[in-house]
């Protein structure tokens, strides 16, 4: 069985201690699941990922067991706890696998391949844009209160209020839509009927809104109104709509809430529109859009859905506006799929490989080529004087058992130096690395999953608006809560002339516009 260690960290100014623990459960999961062996753990409280890793003692500690081979793989929840700053960040990891140590992020699965090489690379450039990604980090705390039973932000369901202690209450006014929506549901009334009933009757969504068939879904879908108490229980796949996790995979605590139905309706009406399900793309080839989830209307706010045409025999992809395709209540513009998702990635790219970091990859790559033989050979001087000092002691008289161990330390510490040192040869100009390096880094080659992959984590928002004389343009809302805005391919209006139906102000600083 493969032996490993975990590797912790949370930031004071971000997280709080028991992040520390969610990271831990995390990796543990993974070992359960992948047959791996779990020998220790190193853990930084309050130690910026922004730090050199030498101000952080227990990665020190790590890095320094290295060499002794005590274990054969670190398991991190995600490579930003390893660290913030790219170019050491990369460096301590490939000191690691030089040894033959193999780092696994639990959440991000990176695999050694061109590609995976590419997401490293992505990944550490992004990480370091932001100082700290604060979404994905509240997340393992929010998990934490889950276990508790207690809510983890956002509106209660139609049906429950929040307590004083921010545990679900029942709403007996909303509970009683709620019961409504499973007897008809039951009685074979359809999402028309029922839609048709409650606003008749006055009732009225969580906001405030008439009802449609989308709120009715997410409520005969809501184990919640069981009494169960679910958290994490559903992830988007290909970018379409939410599905079910496994069981074990979520958080799940009967009677964690006030039951409004009983287990028995809620059962009977899974399996209902179990029956009833079928796939409305029947036939149709199966599309990845990479922008689901985080694509807004800029005009009435509603979501941007994926959606296709076809005209003279050929289909085409676009993103429509909800609002218009369902209640008809908007006069957003369709707009095509490949144009602004190729928008988004390019702006990407820019945030992620701006031309400073690049160059500090170039320096680093270039030192390591030139200037790794004084510095190993400057540390093998400094490790043979204290083997040297230690013999001495030895001599003197000194107890041998503490030395002994110490020697043995030094001398591992001197082979895996000695192994890591690859003998001068022809080396690559600045330019010629710096070539390599913009030829490979482009988050445009890889898969669209992947690229979804980093939209996910690094993009909170995308509000796209029409121009008045045609085209669209985009605002993207960073996960650090910056903004950055671009014109969509194909966009040719004039700069500024917003469609007049809304008011989109300038941004102050953090803004670049620009036709692609």
């Amino acid at each position: 069985m493969n032996r490993a260690v975990i590797y912790a960290r949370y930031s004071s100014d971000m997280q709080r201690e028991e992040s520390v623990e969610a990271q831990i459960r995390a990796c543990k999961y993974y070992a359960q699941q992948n047959g791996i062996d779990i020998i220790g753990i190193y853990a930084d409280r309050a130690k910026s990922g922004m730090y050199h890793s030498e101000k952080r003692e227990e990665f020190q500690a790590l890095l320094n067991a290295a060499p002794r081979k005590e274990y054969d793989i670190v398991l991190v929840h995600k490579l930003n706890r390893f660290g913030r700053a790219g170019v050491k960040a990369l460096n301590d990891r490939d000191y690691l696998e030089r040894l033959g140590i193999e780092i696994i992020s639990v959440t991000e699965r990176l695999e050694n391949t061109p590609e995976g090489r590419l997401m490293l690379y992505v990944i550490t450039g992004m990480n370091e844009y932001y100082s700290r990604n604060l979404a994905g980090e509240v997340l393992k705390g929010l998990r934490e209160n889950a276990y508790k039973g207690i809510t983890t932000g956002g509106t209660p369901a139609l049906g429950y209020n929040l307590g004083a202690d921010k545990k679900l209450v029942i709403n007996e006014q909303e509970a009683a839509a709620v019961r409504l929506i499973f007897k008809m549901y039951i009685s074979g009334a359809g999402y028309g009927e029922i839609i048709d009933e409650l606003n008749s009757r006055g009732f009225r969504t969580k906001r405030g809104a008439k009802f449609g068939k989308n709120s009715i879904y997410d409520i005969l879908r809501n184990e919640r109104y069981t009494g169960r108490f679910t958290y994490g229980k559903t992830k988007t796949v290909n970018g379409h709509r939410s599905q079910h996790k496994k069981e074990k995979e979520y958080i799940s605590i009967e009677g964690g809430c006030p039951a409004i139905i009983s287990a028995d309706e809620w059962e009977r009406v899974q399996r209902l529109m179990d029956v009833k399900k079928h796939d409305a793309a029947s036939g149709k080839a199966k599309e990845l859009y990479i922008l689901s989830g985080k694509l807004f209307c800029g005009h009435c706010g509603a979501r941007m859905v994926g959606n296709s045409r076809v005209s003279r025999g050929e289909r085409y992809l676009y993103y429509d506006c909800n609002a218009k395709l369902r209640k008809k209540t908007c006069t957003k513009h369709a707009v095509k799929k490949n144009e602004i998702e190729q928008a988004v990635i390019q702006k990407l790219n820019q945030l992620a490989f701006s031309d400073d970091l690049i160059e500090r990859f170039v320096d680093e790559a270039y030192k390591a080529q030139d200037n790794e033989m004084p510095d190993i050979s400057g540390k093998i001087a400094d490790i043979d004087k204290k083997i040297s000092n230690l013999v001495t002691a030895i001599e003197n008289g000194a107890d041998v058992g503490p030395i002994k161990q110490r020697m043995a330390d030094l001398s591992a510490q001197k082979d895996a130096l000695l192994s890591s040192n690859v003998p001068k040869g022809d080396f690559l100009t600045r330019d010629e690395i710096r070539s390599r390096f913009k030829k490979f880094l482009n988050i445009a080659d890889l898969p669209p999953a992947q690229q979804k992959f980093i939209i996910s984590e690094y993009v909170t928002r995308i509000e796209v608006f029409d121009y008045d004389g045609g085209g669209h343009f985009c605002r993207i809302t960073l996960s650090n809560n910056t903004s950055v805005d671009t014109d969509v391919l194909g966009s040719s209006a004039p700069k500024g002339s917003i469609c007049g139906c809304c008011f989109f102000p300038k941004l102050r600083g953090t803004s670049s516009r620009f036709h692609m």
